[in-house]
């Protein structure tokens, strides 16, 4: 039986050469990684029937804790994660808020969603569904203006779509937390 492993390059001289990290798995893919508040960075990864995760202290090098995680029910379908504010000085409550576009069901590639975490990707209490029909990749990105952009293949890829939205369509977005 073949089984899949995650791996990811980083570059620590802004771009001029590049290393593997070690990889991750077994029953691990495609994934993207998030610096969180404290420096660490969580890898998101697509697995079936929930998304699994992983952390790093050294940058990428090495990964510890893989794990399911029960919240983020997926097909094995790529996702996309991102800080919301990534200009914001570590420790701040702005600093622990991400991103996740993914979609949520256990065994199809349907019901893209975007999640919203206020505590480093721990838990995700902000849900709103993009899409409920057949999707595949999807990419979030924030905007200079401080929306976000959204661009996901429709169906079996019949189309490209892009779409906008601000933090008040997830529901204002989190409550303020005291500095740790």
């Amino acid at each position: 039986m073949r089984r899949n492993w995650a791996a990811s390059a980083f570059s620590d001289d802004h771009g001029d050469t590049w290393r593997m990290g070690q990889v991750v798995g077994p029953d691990a893919d495609e994934n993207k990684s998030v610096e969180l508040s404290d420096g660490r960075l969580l890898l998101s990864i697509r697995a079936r029937p929930v998304r699994k995760v992983a952390w790093s202290s050294d940058g990428g090098a090495t990964w510890t804790g893989l794990r399911d995680e029960p919240a983020l029910v997926d097909p094995a379908n790529n996702g996309s994660i991102i800080r919301v504010h990534p200009d914001a000085p570590a420790g701040a409550s702005e600093a622990r808020q991400l991103l996740l576009s993914h979609t949520e069901s256990p065994d199809r590639r349907e019901n893209l969603v975007i999640r919203m975490s206020c505590d480093d990707g721990a838990t995700w209490p902000m849900r709103q569904v993009v899409e409920p029909g057949p999707i595949a990749y999807s990419t979030v990105t924030r905007l200079p203006d401080g929306r976000f952009g959204l661009l996901y293949e429709r169906g079996s890829v019949d189309a490209i779509v892009y779409a906008s939205f601000d933090l008040a369509w997830l529901g204002g977005g989190c409550p303020a937390i005291p500095p740790r």
